[in-house]
């Protein structure tokens, strides 16, 4: 199955792109964001006519979300998150399609920090992680699919709805300073970092009061032997070579006795 995520940003206005992408790429299932329109003036004739069974969550304007399926019609689950019913933002849609479970998502972005937006979007955050998790012990088939544009990399999302408490930074003066404060249990470092490496990195975090005993994964495009061999003998417990699988880095955590997690991804 061929399942695609696509943000129009104007679903009517950019109708003749939509078409000519799900032409070309032939999705079994694909999942809009940012279709800003309501549900009364969403424009579901030319894609039932592509092929597609629609199910969309739209307001006026701004955001929206919907699923498209041509391998069997998609059956409304939930629109919106639950926790706060006065949350009127279309962000959220989640269907049954045979066999699977899907979302389409547009992740609350931007805004300045203490804004009353900055506000909204990390309790927004909050209900999806939690949600996210039921869905996942729920023991079905689950595809969160979207606009996920607030999330370093696929792993760091995964590390938190596996329950864990995450970090991040860019390079490695940032991720002592982190570190300091945060008091992780396992680092995942690149080695490759601008400025200060990997190795220089895992030496001064070991370093830190509290830290000499952190665990340390490297998580690296380095992966001939004398890398490993270079990572282990530099302090780290394991050496994972990128490209990483999706939920790796979840089960490498969670086969610690972990109170936190600081996931410090490369480039």
């Amino acid at each position: 199955m061929k399942i695609a995520s696509f943000n129009v940003n104007g679903v009517k206005g950019r109708m003749p792109r939509l078409l000519e992408w799900l032409d070309e790429t032939k999705p079994d299932i694909a999942c809009l964001q940012e279709i800003k329109t309501g549900d009364a003036t969403f424009p579901h004739e030319p894609l039932e006519a592509a092929g597609y069974d629609v199910i969309w969550h739209g307001m006026p304007r701004h955001h929206g979300v919907a699923i498209l399926s041509r391998v069997g019609r998609p059956v409304e689950v939930r629109r919106g998150l639950p926790g706060d019913d006065s949350d009127g933002q279309a962000r959220y849609l989640e269907a049954e399609v045979p066999g699977l479970r899907i979302a389409s998502v547009y992740l609350p972005n931007g805004n300045p920090v203490g804004s009353d937006n900055w506000e909204y979007k990390l309790r927004w955050f909050a209900r999806f992680n939690a949600y996210a998790r039921t869905l996942i012990g729920s023991g079905q088939d689950v595809i969160l699919c979207g606009d996920l544009n607030v999330v370093p990399t696929n792993n760091d999302m995964l590390l938190r709805m596996s329950g864990h408490e995450v970090r991040v930074a860019f390079n490695g003066e940032k991720a002592l300073g982190i570190a300091a404060d945060f008091s992780p249990d396992v680092a995942f470092l690149d080695i490759g970092l601008p400025g200060m490496d990997g190795y220089e990195l895992a030496r001064r975090l070991h370093a830190l009061p509290g830290l000499a005993s952190l665990r340390l994964v490297a998580v690296t495009g380095y992966g001939q032997d004398k890398d490993r061999e270079t990572a282990l003998a530099a302090g780290f417990v394991q050496h994972v070579t990128k490209p990483v699988e999706p939920g790796v880095l979840a089960k490498l955590a969670a086969a610690y006795p972990l109170t936190a997690t600081n996931a410090v991804p490369g480039r």
